[in-house]
């Protein structure tokens, strides 16, 4: 997990999307950060936000193809 330490006028949709690449996981870091909750878009400084580890698409495994009968 990292920790992201507001500046003055930051917003958590960018702080998002710059640490993950993408806002996919914008509902999650904003649940885990109870902090959020009620502030304007535009953050104050000093606020720490949680930014937990989240799976990627390449550490699932692939789901095997299904194969028809042998015979």
């Amino acid at each position: 997990m990292s920790l992201y330490r507001t500046k003055d006028g930051d917003r958590i949709d960018l702080i998002v999307l710059n640490h993950y690449g993408d806002l996919a996981n914008l509902n999650d870091v904003i649940s885990a950060n109870k902090v959020l909750f009620g502030k304007p878009l535009n953050l104050e400084a000093g606020l720490d936000i949680y930014l937990p580890e989240f799976a990627t698409k390449s550490d699932i495994p692939a789901k095997p193809k299904e194969r028809g009968p042998l015979w």
